[in-house]
């Protein structure tokens, strides 16, 4: 899988690098939305993109899918369609810790 090649093998670092992502992707999604609550577009883009990469670069398909079409939808000023986009990011983030949780843990 993306860890996989990034670190070569699903080891310790890889297996911690996840575990930091896991744990710092509700205060990323919360970003997005906290910035679309205020009506701070450029701000939310920032972190949607943000939170694009990083969710990208362990694999994290539909979190980084997600997070790219708000992004993608606020740089058209949708911010109607964008904000349908960004009321699933918490279920996503949950959806993500749950599946990756017994691959955290040290087996």
């Amino acid at each position: 899988g993306q860890l996989e090649d990034s670190f070569g093998a699903f080891d310790d670092a890889a297996r911690a690098f996840l575990a930091n992502f896991v744990g710092a992707a509700p205060a990323m999604a919360a970003e997005v939305t906290t910035a679309m609550a205020a009506s701070d577009w450029a701000e939310a883009r920032k972190c949607a993109h943000s939170l694009k990469g990083a969710a990208l670069s362990i694999g994290a398909v539909r979190l980084g899918t997600t997070a790219s079409e708000i992004e993608v939808y606020l740089e058209q000023d949708d911010t109607e369609t964008a904000a349908l986009f960004a009321a699933g990011l918490a279920t996503s983030v949950s959806e993500l810790a749950g599946a990756v949780a017994p691959l955290i843990a040290k087996t």
